[in-house]
């Protein structure tokens, strides 16, 4: 561990943003950092992967990080790792992120047991670890005990400015929307089960999956089995300056998945001003209330929860929707949640 570390106080803090890529809230951390008047250059290795490029990107990592006070590496898996060998030669604090999938997906590819040693090896070396939820916390620290001195839980953020309630009529059917990739463990399947049951005991409804994916072609067969078609929709990729107004169409949001880090699509819901039903998974129980969570385990549960918001009254569900916002405004605010980044970055290490 750096020893007796103190970034500067006094002049602008110089921070080395090292990420496979700058898109989604990654790029939005990255431009949040510099709006609020941090120094952010951004790394990633050269492509392709060649022992050349590998050669000639961690000459440019020392480089860069040197002219740095603080390395900053979003996602605790292969780049951190990189970045870990390297520390030796520039001498600076390094920060990361941990996610969801470096402590499942990641681990689950390939030789587990090297995959697993990596990800140790990166624990060890760097200096602070920002778990994303208390639930990723505690997976990370039964994998590696060593992380939980240098682990603290710093939510996801939205941009509230980007991502507000736009008013729109409600009326029959209730509109659904869930978000993601159209992938096994986002929970689809089940979810337009859940939809299709409750449209057979007359409840009306149409959920709208935006999203693509793999299972693209299996979930239009199963919409098509169900003789659903004219009830449950796939409205495919929602490009990102469209996002906000498709949560606009929408009565309220599901999350159906069986494992996240803290879903940003939930906060995204909630800013937006929808009430928001989730599974039980990664940060959900952190974010939402717990009538508002049901268990990935009870296939029920969710049409339990449905049945319910069924019977609240439109004011009722307009005054959940605002307390939603509202609480994306105070506890999962992107500037709030970058300051608390940045006051971590300017704090001592021992």
């Amino acid at each position: 561990m750096t020893q007796k570390y103190s970034a500067p106080q006094e002049m602008k803090l110089k921070v080395l943003f090292i990420a496979g890529d700058l898109t989604y809230f990654t790029r939005d951390l990255f431009q949040e950092l510099r709006r609020q008047g941090i120094k952010t250059n951004f790394f990633t290795l050269k492509k392709p992967f060649t022992f050349s490029n590998k050669l000639k990107s961690g000459i440019g990592l020392v480089r860069k990080a040197r002219r740095a006070d603080v390395i900053f590496v979003d996602y605790l898996s292969g780049l951190a790792y990189y970045s870990s060998r390297f520390k030796r030669l520039f001498r600076r604090p390094i920060f990361v992120r941990c996610h969801r999938t470096e402590l499942y997906d990641r681990l689950a590819e390939g030789d587990t047991s090297k995959k697993l040693s990596m990800l140790r090896f990166t624990v060890k070396k760097v200096d602070k670890i920002l778990c994303v939820s208390r639930a990723i916390k505690n997976r990370l620290v039964s994998l590696c005990p060593e992380a939980e001195k240098k682990s603290v839980v710093v939510y996801n953020g939205v941009d509230v400015k980007k991502y507000q309630p736009i008013s729109h009529k409600t009326k029959d059917p209730l509109q659904i929307g869930s978000l993601g990739f159209l992938i096994p463990r986002k929970g689809f399947e089940g979810l337009i089960q859940a939809a299709s049951e409750l449209i057979d005991e007359g409840y009306k409804l149409e959920l709208h999956i935006g999203g693509k994916g793999e299972l693209k072609d299996k979930l239009e067969e199963k919409i098509k089995n169900l003789g659903k078609h004219d009830h449950i929709f796939l409205d495919g990729f929602i490009p990102e300056d469209e996002i906000c107004k498709w949560y606009a169409l929408k009565d309220m949001y599901i999350q159906n998945s069986s494992s996240e880090g803290h879903c940003v699509s939930i906060l995204q819901a909630m800013s937006c001003g929808l009430p928001v039903f989730s599974t039980d998974v990664g940060g959900a129980s952190e974010t939402l209330p717990q009538d508002w969570v049901y268990s990935v385990d009870d296939p029920l549960g969710l049409k339990h929860k449905l049945r319910w918001f069924f019977e609240l009254s439109l004011k009722e569900r307009s005054r959940i929707g605002k307390k939603n916002r509202e609480k994306i405004e105070k506890d999962f605010n992107l500037t709030k949640q970058t300051q608390k980044i940045i006051e971590l970055f300017r704090t001592p290490l021992a």
